[in-house]
Formats: C-alpha cells, sequence, structure tokens
C-alpha cells in the first residue's frame, strides 16, 4: 500500500508536463496499481473521450 501512495502522485506528475507518461506508468504497474486507478489519473489530467467523429 505504501508502495502505491509514493507512485501515483508520479503518475499526476508526469501528466501534468510534457514528457513520457510510460515510464510513470510502468513503476505504477509493478507497484500493483490497477489499470482503472492509472486511467483515472490520466483522466483526471487530461479528461476522457466522449465518442468518435459528428456527421
Amino acid at each position: 500500500m505504501q508502495e502505491w501512495l509514493l507512485t501515483m502522485p508520479g503518475v499526476d506528475e508526469a501528466a501534468l508536463h510534457p514528457t513520457n507518461v510510460m515510464p510513470a506508468l510502468v513503476d505504477a504497474a509493478l507497484c500493483h496499481c490497477t489499470l482503472g486507478e492509472m486511467t483515472q489519473a490520466m483522466a483526471d489530467i487530461y479528461g476522457r473521450y466522449s465518442g468518435g467523429p459528428e456527421w
């Protein structure tokens, strides 16, 4: 649990800056963060895709 608390802010920090987020995501996965937790962290920064093209 403690590794998770130290890793998830790294995902947020990587998403806030124009850097590659993959190393932060790999670190989070190695610390047993779930895909949903990582996805939610990025969605909080970038937002979610809401659909396809409008015709």
